[in-house]
This record gives structure tokens, C-alpha cells and sequence, in this order.
């Protein structure tokens, strides 16, 4: 079986998931884990809840692309569990059209917009940071994470600090708005292919440790201030960040660790055959993993109580070809989403329709599953998660709830 045709299973069982879906309102209450009873009018029939651990975890590390995404990251900070890091930015402005002015007197600046809700280190860190010259070819969709901008340390432009502003405007150096707008006044044919080529733009450089802001792509710009006309507003072109992590430790025992970047995802194999299952009449199937939060509260426990660890929201779960990976993790379809339930710790993927697919026509071999952290959106998120040597209760699991007949 291929994988268009196992797509197609969940619609060939739409009437057989109707059915078995009304059982549900018959649930009264049960347990997790273990075997558990329920009252019903119906006499004859019960719910139970069956527990199974999942086994053959593996993890997987990838560079992937961290350009033109919704944020790019920039900042230091050095964390206990998952290294010490430096994100350093790159944008580069769209060229103006030659039907704009832009005066030789103009004054250019640099706007950006921070995401202060999802600071990774001390929020009320001052940041430091020098904006310094590119000088090579990059292209933002092509950038990946572990790229390494090249600059000269002094062809400084700009520098700045951030504490808990939402936006700056930063001037920009007098040398370095002339040299873009010789390509902006330019009117030779391939003034934008060369334009691309020879102006690579600005890689902001973190200069203090302490926090990792991320910066909103799509409402930061670049400003030109005509003194005897309009003012521009000129949108980035492209831009990335780096991520440099150093003095990364092992994760602590019986964890494994997950990052939002694709530095670290997970791959296993699922036995949801009715030999293992053990019922056609399913109620509810969850996935669960559970993260190791006191590992990870305790870990920042002796820096100030402002220092917190960007939040998780959620987790996605994905069966695909091992083959295509990286790319279709960030592109390919989610089987489940797994909102983090905080009160519990746990990241659970309600895998209910897709069970009752396959315990008929099974998982096509060449398929994995996969979990990761939120979306790779430019925000460096990192969690700790219990693995199958931690205690039974931690364990990764599945959990099913189905309906059975008392007389069969």
C-alpha cells in the first residue's frame, strides 16, 4: 500500500466511525491506566481502558532552513540544558522602484518589532547589539540555521539596546545609505540581479548574554527620510538568523530533548493492529507524552526570577516517509495537534479516527511517525520529555478507551 492509498482509508470507514462514535455518550467515567468499568443502561456492555507503552524511540537532528520565516531570533543566552547560544539576524531591504526618490541628503533607519511574549532568558535583560555589513550572497530561502554569517567586525552601521521595548528605530550609517541608494537611483536593466548579488544587507550581532528576542519580520521595515519629500517605507527582502549552540550537555536521564528548530525531533513506530489494540469498538486513543518539568524548572532555578524559556503551546505528530525528511516537517500535513495541557505536563494527540482507519487495512511499512515542537517559526522553543525508561506514570503511552459486550 502507498501513501495516496492510505490517505484515502479514513474515507472508506466515515460510516463505520459514525456508528462506533455514538457509543461514546454510554461513558460515564473511567481511570487511566488500567482496566476500568463503567455503569450503563444497557447492562450487557462496559468501557475499558486499556494502557500501552511505546517503545523504540529514536531521536533525530537536522540544520534546517531559518529564513524567511514569520520571526527571526537574535540574542545570547546560556542555558543550563540546552547549551549556550548566539542568534545572530540577517535582513536585507527590498529595492525601491526607480520611480521612488530618495534624496542624497535622506536619512535611513532601520524599524523593528519584537515579540517580548516569547523571550527565551532574563526579560529585563538589557540586550546589546551591533548591526554590522554583510558581505556575502545569501538568500533568505535558502538560509539554514547553522549557516555562519560572514562580516568584518568593523564595518559596524549601527548599534542599539533593547529592554522591554515592542519596536526601535535605529539610524543607519550615513556610508551605508549611500551605497544602497546607488542601487536604488540605478537605472540599468539588471540593476535587481545585481543589486542581489553585490549588496548582501545587515547581520544584527548580539554583544551581551542574557536573553534571545525574536524579532516580527513582517512589521519590522526600513525607513528613508527624504527632508524635502515623502518619507518610504521599504519591507525587508530576506531575512534569517543563525543559531550557534556550544557546551551542549546530554539530556538528563530517562528524558529526551525536543526543539522547535528541528535540532532535535523524534521518530517510533506504532503497533495499532486489533491483535494489539484488541477492539474494533474504540472510544478514544491517545497518544501522550509527558514533559519533565521539574528538570526543567529546576534548571533555571539559580538565575533571577525573570529568566523563563520561550512557551510551548503544542506538539505535532506525523506519520511520513522517512525519506522526506526534513522538508515535510515543516510542510507536510499534521496527523494530530497536541495542545500542552499544563496542569498535567502532557502533550496528548487524540489518534481516534486514525485507529479505527487502520485497524482494518493497517500502516503502510515505509511510514513513521514523527513528533515536534510547535512550528518551526523562527522562535527557538526547547522542552524536556519523559522517555520509556522513566517511571510507569511518565512513560510515553497510549491510552484507549473502547466498549465492550459483557457476554462476548
Amino acid at each position: 500500500m502507498n501513501t495516496a492509498q492510505y490517505r484515502a482509508l479514513a474515507s472508506r470507514n466515515i460510516l463505520f466511525l459514525l456508528l462506533t462514535s455514538c457509543l461514546t455518550f454510554l461513558i460515564v467515567g473511567c481511570e487511566d491506566p488500567g482496566v476500568v468499568g463503567g455503569g450503563f443502561t444497557d447492562t450487557n456492555t462496559a468501557v475499558k481502558v486499556d494502557t500501552l507503552m511505546v517503545n523504540g524511540i529514536e531521536t533525530e537532528s537536522y540544520n534546517f532552513y531559518s529564513g524567511n520565516l514569520t520571526y527571526f531570533s537574535v540574542g545570547q543566552f546560556s542555558d543550563p540544558l540546552f547549551g549556550d547560544m548566539k542568534a545572530t539576524g540577517l535582513i536585507r531591504p527590498q529595492l525601491i522602484s526607480t520611480s521612488s526618490e530618495m534624496a542624497d541628503t535622506a536619512n535611513m533607519k532601520l524599524r523593528l518589532v519584537f515579540n517580548q511574549d516569547v523571550i527565551y532568558g532574563d526579560s529585563l535583560h538589557t540586550a546589546e547589539f551591533d548591526i554590522i555589513e554583510l558581505n556575502q550572497v545569501w538568500r533568505g530561502n535558502a538560509w539554514n540555521l547553522k549557516d555562519e554569517p560572514q562580516f568584518d567586525e568593523n564595518a559596524t552601521v549601527a548599534s542599539f539596546t533593547v529592554e522591554k521595548e515592542d519596536s526601535i528605530e535605529v539610524d543607519l550609517s550615513e556610508s551605508w545609505m549611500q551605497a544602497y541608494r546607488e542601487f536604488a537611483t540605478s537605472e540599468a536593466a539588471d540593476r535587481d540581479s545585481t543589486y542581489r548579488i553585490n549588496f548582501p544587507g545587515l547581520a544584527i550581532v548580539p554583544k551581551s548574554s542574557g536573553k534571545i528576542i525574536p524579532i516580527d519580520a513582517q512589521e519590522s521595515d526600513f525607513i528613508i527620510e527624504n527632508p524635502e519629500s515623502d518619507t518610504l517605507q521599504v519591507s525587508a527582502r530576506d531575512w534569517a538568523y543563525s543559531l550557534d549552540r556550544a557546551n551542549v550537555s546530554a539530556a538528563p536521564s530517562q528524558t529526551f530533548k525536543l526543539h522547535s528548530t528541528f535540532e532535535q525531533v523524534i521518530n517510533f513506530d506504532l503497533d495499532l493492529t486489533r491483535e494489539n489494540i484488541g477492539s474494533v469498538n474504540l472510544s478514544k486513543v491517545e497518544l501522550v507524552f509527558y514533559e519533565d518539568r521539574s528538570e526543567l524548572d529546576g534548571s533555571l532555578s539559580q538565575m533571577p526570577p525573570s529568566t523563563g524559556r520561550a512557551p510551548i503551546t503544542s506538539a505535532r505528530l506525523q506519520l511520513v516517509e522517512p525519506s522526506n525528511i526534513p522538508i515535510v516537517l515543516q510542510t507536510g500535513s499534521i496527523l494530530s495537534n497536541a495542545n500542552y495541557d499544563e496542569e498535567e505536563g502532557s502533550y496528548r494527540f487524540d489518534i481516534t479516527s486514525f485507529t479505527n482507519s487502520v485497524l482494518i487495512d493497517g500502516i503502510p511499512s515505509e511510514l513513521k511517525f514523527y513528533v515536534s515542537l510547535e512550528t518551526n517559526s523562527g522562535i527557538i522553543r526547547s522542552s524536556l520529555i519523559h522517555d520509556e525508561e522513566a517511571p510507569a506514570e511518565k512513560r510515553p503511552k497510549i491510552i484507549v478507551t473502547y466498549v465492550q459486550n459483557q457476554e462476548s
